[in-house]
């Protein structure tokens, strides 16, 4: 059962690009700008803190 009081609106950054397209692109951008963060706060809790470090599969 769906909740019909619940109003749809769309965030207003989604309104920033001309188009579906634009947006969709940014969207996988941004999925894949998130992972940068992650990546550099392992090398540095490898490095700089002497953390241990992920489990790495070998070829």
């Amino acid at each position: 059962m769906v909740d019909e009081s619940y109003e749809m609106v769309r965030p207003e950054h989604a309104m920033e690009y001309a188009t579906p397209q634009k947006a969709f692109l940014r969207s996988r951008a941004n999925s894949i700008e998130g992972g940068t963060t992650e990546v550099m706060l392992n090398i540095l809790g490898e490095r700089v803190l002497g953390l241990p470090g992920d489990v790495r599969s070998r070829p």
